[in-house]
């Protein structure tokens, strides 16, 4: 899956490749991910490491169906790194319900908020830090962000390693595996303002 910016940090596919699906969100194709084979990508390049382990924002365009089953259900990963479940997934079965992000401050205590998604959506997602409190926040459809901030003097450093579809947990096995489509992830070096974000959301919403 090619990168389209400078970097040029392309997602390799994982021992199971998602498919490209002819008009699976609105008409136009998407890459297509199936919960039962943990179809994945992952971007393994020097530098995505910082990008999770510094302010960063993550936007998609989604069509989640659904997360593994009712009894283990912990979500569907979009795009996150490693070690347990730091960025942005999906949750709800039989059908998801939910947009979620979480991430790490430097204690490796895990903090999360969500806001009510169903079908497809543009979903959003900031990770800020200032005077000792990180703030995170969740968008779907340019709603009113939800939001949970927590004292801490920074976020935890990543390897260079960013998952799509599935998450490489700390039990050192692929969890989280996304039912769904996606059409397109933009992952930015910093945290947003309010403006931007809309910016990057319209551009979405308009493409997709």
């Amino acid at each position: 899956w090619k990168n389209r910016a400078t970097t040029a940090w392309h997602a390799i596919a994982g021992a199971t490749q998602p498919t490209l699906t002819p008009s699976a969100i609105n008409g136009h194709n998407a890459i297509r991910f199936n919960k039962a084979t943990l179809d994945r990508y992952a971007i393994t390049d020097v530098g995505v490491g910082a990008l999770g382990s510094n302010d960063r924002s993550i936007f998609a365009m989604v069509t989640p169906r659904t997360t593994l089953d009712n009894s283990t259900n912990i979500g569907g990963m979009i795009a996150g790194w490693p070690g347990q479940h730091s960025g942005l997934m999906v949750a709800g079965y039989p059908t998801t319900t939910s947009l979620y992000v979480s991430g790490f401050g430097t204690d490796n205590v895990m903090y999360s908020t969500n806001q009510a998604s169903t079908g497809t959506a543009v979903m959003s997602a900031t990770s800020t830090s200032s005077a000792g409190t990180l703030t995170q926040d969740a968008s779907a459809n340019g709603r009113s962000p939800a939001s949970v901030s927590w004292s801490q003097p920074a976020w935890r450093s990543f390897g260079n390693n960013l998952r799509i579809g599935a998450v490489y947990d700390s039990l050192l096995s692929y969890t989280m595996p996304l039912d769904g489509d996606i059409g397109e992830i933009i992952i930015l070096n910093q945290a947003v303002t309010a403006t931007q974000r809309r910016q990057v959301e319209e551009y979405l919403a308009r493409k997709w």
